[in-house]
């Protein structure tokens, strides 16, 4: 990680007539909105590298996307969750998934496809690929020095997350997901607004669960039915959970 000259620190949210180099801006004055004192201060240098501090380490070296002013205001606006579970709530089992699901693995990769992806540090270490492709890979992790080559690295959640659903506004993507694993999902459950549940009909052994919630708090509509054949191991359904009125964020 590029060392950070103090001197640099931003004190308020010009850049002092530099110019950014930032694709898109077209080379205007880069204006950054201040996150509050938890997510530290914004540090700038050679206009390609925006670190906040005590909230984001890059290891791989991307440009970061200033965060768009209208996820700062609220940003669970789009912020949703992608999860299959059992019966009995299982999602993982010594780190892999406890089925086979061919199905459903395409249908996840056509919603999450163009959008960026928030996930555990364990969950990314689970993945078959790594980063996974043609999607903004978000790792949180306490560990700032964890490195997830071609993934942003966050230690703060809440940047993680503000990062996660600029990325999708600047973009024009529905959503910005949640993809596991059970600590991530119980930390972000209260500002979720969507979530994509697959509901398999079995009840394996495992040792990771998806938290318990209110189902008669949220809408659900049915989106996909699948019977088990020789790709999938058993029959589903994915549906989709909005929040109502009825569930406070």
């Amino acid at each position: 990680m590029t060392k950070i000259d103090n001197s640099k620190l931003l004190r308020n949210t010009k850049l002092e007539g530099k110019q950014t180099k930032i694709t898109g801006f077209q080379r205007r004055s880069a204006r950054l909105w201040h996150l509050g004192s938890q997510f530290g201060k914004i540090l700038e240098e050679n206009f390609s590298t925006v670190v906040f501090r005590n909230g984001l380490n890059i290891v791989s070296n991307k440009t970061v996307p200033f965060l768009h002013k209208d996820s700062l205001m609220d940003f669970s606006v789009n912020l949703a969750l992608i999860v299959a579970r059992g019966t009995n709530n299982v999602i993982g089992s010594q780190g892999r998934l406890p089925w086979h699901l061919n199905a459903d693995m395409k249908f996840f990769k056509s919603l999450t496809t163009g959008c960026p992806i928030i996930m555990g540090r364990n969950t990314w270490e689970s993945l078959p690929k790594r980063p996974l492709p043609d999607r903004q890979n978000i790792v949180v992790s306490r560990n700032g020095n964890f490195v997830a080559k071609g993934a942003w690295l966050f230690t703060d959640c809440n940047v993680a997350l503000a990062a996660a659903t600029s990325m999708s506004v600047r973009r024009k993507k529905p959503y910005a997901f949640v993809i596991g694993g059970s600590e991530l999902y119980s930390a972000v459950f209260s500002k979720i607004k969507v979530m994509f549940i697959t509901e398999v009909a079995a009840s394996p052994g495992g040792d990771v669960f998806f938290p318990t919630f209110k189902e008669d708090e949220w809408q659900v509509e049915k989106i996909l039915d699948q019977n088990a054949d020789s790709v999938n191991d058993h029959d589903f359904v994915v549906k989709k959970y909005i929040r109502t009125e009825n569930c406070p964020m």
